[in-house]
């Protein structure tokens, strides 16, 4: 019991120093401020270091994903029913968080990447994960509590002659990230983020 609490008490942590700050960003539009968000990211980041190294991986990745999903399907539930335009300008605006969020939990837990997700085998030395990085989860749980369930929604209104090109040009930006094998988010500006294909790490 002692050992739960332990690790209840780092996710705590790493709620109240990085992760509540990003849902308030999800929900408001509201990004964490600097420098305390630099302090708290190395923090956080040395906690999921220590957690990884103590054989405590697979629990991280499980929360990892539990907070992805959470995120992701917030924002599902703000946009699934809105129509025409109003449904592509929320669609836009949410996966354009969401990529902030997913890129900020990357690089909290990046060391799973490195030292985890490929280490980790089973009792025949077989890879347990096809995965071999944390974006990849990141972009499967989008897809399948995000997207997928719009998909037919998306293609839609996307035919409709009241949408305007450069509406179109991001949903199709949008597409095109889903379909990637191996993804990876990347920062293309101050905040502006992308996914790209690629086997490197995060």
């Amino acid at each position: 019991m002692a050992e739960e609490k332990s690790i209840e008490s780092y996710k705590k942590e790493l709620e109240d120093r990085m992760i509540n700050d990003l849902f308030t960003y999800l929900r408001e539009g509201t990004a964490p401020t600097k420098p305390k968000d630099l302090d708290n990211n190395m923090i956080c980041h040395n906690i999921i270091y220590n957690l990884t190294d103590d054989n405590k991986g697979n629990i991280l990745l499980e929360y990892h994903n539990e907070i992805i999903t959470k995120a992701v399907t917030e924002c599902y539930e703000k946009i699934k029913d809105l129509t025409d335009s109003e449904f592509l300008d929320s669609l836009i605006l949410y996966t354009e968080r969401l990529n902030f969020f997913i890129f900020v939990m990357s690089r909290i837990f990046i060391y799973l990447s490195t030292n985890y997700l490929k280490a980790a085998e089973d009792a025949n030395n077989v890879r347990l994960f096809k995965q071999d990085n944390i974006c990849e989860f990141s972009m499967d749980i989008y897809k399948t509590n995000l997207y997928d369930k719009l998909k037919e929604k998306i293609e839609g209104v996307l035919k409709a002659d009241n949408i305007n090109e450069e509406k179109k040009e991001k949903i199709k930006n949008i597409i095109s990230y889903v379909e990637l094998k191996k993804p990876k988010i990347i920062k293309t500006g101050t905040v502006t983020f992308a996914w790209t294909e690629t086997e490197k790490n995060c």
